[in-house]
């Protein structure tokens, strides 16, 4: 019975400290979303030509989809533009 109260408190031990590292991940990520976020609206009012309508729109978007947030501010500057009207359905 203490080999299994023993082995018990090892396993619950490996478990907390997986739970301490998951937390710190899943913090770290919400910090570099929520920095992109901060940043999101300078950003795109760096790109010319486009108006407030459509970077609020590209914004109501982009804000909640992380995946779209990260891959913007890794697209070249060329490409941010297009990448905003094609989101937001004013592509041509």
């Amino acid at each position: 019975m203490c080999s299994n109260i023993g082995a018990m408190s090892k396993s619950i031990s490996a478990l907390i400290s997986m739970l301490d590292e998951l937390i710190s991940v899943l913090s770290t990520i919400d910090k570099e979303l929520s920095n992109l976020q901060a940043k999101l609206y300078n950003e795109m009012r760096k790109i010319d030509g486009l108006s407030e309508k459509e970077i609020l729109d590209a914004i109501d978007i982009i804000a909640t989809k992380h995946d779209m947030l990260r891959v913007f501010f890794n697209l070249p500057n060329e490409l941010k533009k297009r990448y905003i009207l094609r989101m937001i359905g004013h592509d041509s």
